[in-house]
């Protein structure tokens, strides 16, 4: 289900950036260790500036001309950590604006030896697993946003429980009195009951019912008003959206003590 997810996304994100009338071809290349999937389009294409950065989070394509667009970027950062979870990899190719992309996914064959990739594996779980046994809680609205997060978190050696509303975090908090999340990391802009209002519904509740539970904040907000704001209502941490990934890693252990 999860490969079928990795190129749904690439398919739609080829059909996305090309116009009525253009053509896109998937071809595939079977090697003696791998398998390579090519999505390969003739549409918008990607500047030379924005390739480097082309599977961070609403990076993708061209801003200006995709204003209109939901989601840009999450697609391909949920490519790319799907894809190295298979320990496969993704490369993304273009020459530039009006001149296509090519996307091709690097995926290991199941009946080929897997010592190599075990030894690559066991090497990246000592570096990338520094969540390991850490319960966290995500609440985002955004279903992309929230799987990217929870899914980065996971990468990281995290437990991830997520919710996509603050009454859906509250309920979960107060149904987890035997196993509560070591952190919470809450968007701050949702409907109906914002990150600030949860935040400070959960500050008011008993400790044993997760009342000191410390908090990361993200925001697409960047002005010391909105911090400052955040800290006041019960957040330790604050972190603007699109998120560095390793500061959130950095900040979660700091609120551990590890």
């Amino acid at each position: 289900m999860r490969l079928q997810q990795v190129f749904t996304n690439l398919v739609s994100n080829a059909l996305k950036f090309t116009s009525s009338g253009g053509s896109i071809r998937i071809s595939a290349q079977t090697g003696n260790k791998a398998v390579k999937v090519m999505v390969k389009d003739d549409g918008q294409g990607i500047s030379s500036e924005l390739l480097p950065n082309i599977f961070k989070q609403f990076k993708q394509g061209d801003e200006k001309s995709s204003s209109d667009r939901s989601g840009l970027g999450l697609g391909l950062s949920i490519v790319k950590i799907l894809s190295e979870k298979h320990n496969g990899q993704i490369q993304a190719e273009s020459k530039g604006i009006g001149h296509g992309s090519t996307f091709t996914i690097s995926l290991p064959r199941c009946n080929t030896e897997a010592e190599p990739e075990i030894e690559v594996t066991k090497h990246s779980a000592i570096q990338d697993k520094l969540l390991r046994g850490d319960k966290i809680l995500v609440v985002e609205d955004d279903p992309d946003s929230r799987e990217v997060l929870q899914l980065f978190l996971e990468q990281s050696g995290a437990q991830v429980a997520s919710a996509e509303s603050a009454s859906e975090a509250m309920n979960l908090l107060l149904e987890s009195e035997e196993n509560l999340p070591d952190v919470i990391v809450s968007d701050l802009a949702m409907p109906n009951e914002d990150g600030y209002a949860l935040i400070e519904r959960i500050r008011k509740l008993p400790i044993e019912n997760g009342g000191a539970v410390p908090a990361v904040a993200l925001s697409a907000f960047a002005s010391a008003n909105n911090k400052q704001q955040a800290f006041d209502v019960g957040f330790q941490k604050y972190h603007t959206k699109p998120f560095e990934p390793d500061g959130i890693v950095q900040d979660i252990l700091q609120l551990v003590n590890k």
